[in-house]
């Protein structure tokens, strides 16, 4: 019997850690039905805070943010282990 699950995958490529990299990866996450949305929220507010400085779009982003960004980066791989039953 096979199983009917929705199952994530997440296969992340390398971008530098400024404004327009951030944008590409959380963008890059396909989610329609939003089973992933609390995790892309995350990234989506870490985006936000250069934005709100006005960096442009390929300067570095600051230690504190680059910080956050390779922590949540580090912890997208898991979602391949989320499964969902239809």
């Amino acid at each position: 019997m096979k199983n009917d699950l929705f199952q994530i995958s997440i296969i992340l490529k390398d971008h530098p850690c400024t404004r327009r990299g951030i944008l590409s990866i959380v963008s890059s996450i396909y989610d329609p039905l939003g089973f992933v949305a609390p995790v892309l929220m995350e990234g989506i507010k870490i985006l936000q805070e250069p934005c709100r400085e006005k960096a442009d779009l390929d300067d570095p982003v600051p230690e504190n943010i680059k910080t956050r960004w390779e922590r949540w980066g580090e912890e997208l791989p898991s979602l391949g282990e989320l499964s969902i039953p239809r």
